[in-house]
This record gives C-alpha cells, sequence and structure tokens, in this order.
C-alpha cells in the first residue's frame, strides 16, 4: 500500500507554494477530496464521495517517486525517523483530528488527555494538521 510517505521534494508542479525543493514531507493516506461538498466543508473530508486514497487509489509509498497534492501534504521536522513519523501521518492524523471532535466536557479527565496527541504528534509537524 505504502500509504504514509514520508520523503522530500524532488520537483515542483506549477502553483506550488507550500513546498520548496528538497524539503522533507509526509504524504497521509487522505491524498485528495473534492473541497467543495458537505463533508470537505465541514471538516470531514475522509467521508467525501470522491475521496482518493494514498496506496489505494493514488499511487503509494513503495514507489521510488510519486506526485502529491500540495493540499494534502505536510512539512515535517528531520528530527526523526522516517519509521517513527510515517504512522503519524495515518493513525497519528485519526487520533490527533478526534480530539477536535469530541468534547472535553463529555469525559471526564482521566479519559481526555488533550495534550497527548497535540504533544506527541504535532511535536513531529513544524505546523498544525488542520
Amino acid at each position: 500500500m505504502g500509504h504514509q510517505i514520508v520523503g522530500s521534494v524532488e520537483r515542483l508542479g506549477s502553483g506550488v507554494i507550500r513546498f520548496h525543493s528538497g524539503q522533507r514531507v509526509g504524504v497521509p493516506w487522505l491524498g485528495k477530496t473534492c473541497q467543495h461538498c458537505t463533508y470537505c466543508t465541514g471538516g470531514q473530508e475522509n467521508l467525501c464521495a470522491e475521496a482518493r486514497f494514498t496506496g489505494y487509489h493514488i499511487d503509494g509509498g513503495f514507489a521510488e517517486y510519486t506526485v502529491a497534492n500540495q493540499q494534502f501534504a505536510f512539512p515535517l521536522s528531520k528530527d526523526y525517523p522516517a519509521a517513527q513519523v510515517a504512522p503519524l501521518l495515518c493513525a497519528g492524523l485519526i487520533g490527533y483530528r478526534s480530539l477536535g471532535v469530541v468534547s472535553p466536557f463529555s469525559l471526564n479527565e482521566s479519559q481526555y488527555r488533550p495534550n497527548f496527541f497535540k504533544n506527541n504528534v504535532a511535536e513531529f509537524l513544524e505546523k498544525d494538521y488542520y
């Protein structure tokens, strides 16, 4: 599958403004959406009827090279090995994003640990996902 890609930018397509050549990036499972349906505009892009997924609909990370949409890629710190940061592009994203959906008032303190994912996931990235 190769649905959690860690690599560096080899070349930029026209109009790419978020990255530069040689920059370390991560390409997650979610690789493309319509960006205008109710799900996309409501922060639930993974439910978009037109969603395309890396390693399933879009060629994955087992290739020597791949192409990624800049809107679905993330700048990554060079401080961590690929094997440590790659899982954050799938399971880490899900956990981090899920905490934004859960109301802290519906859970007691032992169940709700808002800083766990924020500190352990966002630490690997140079900026927040969403």
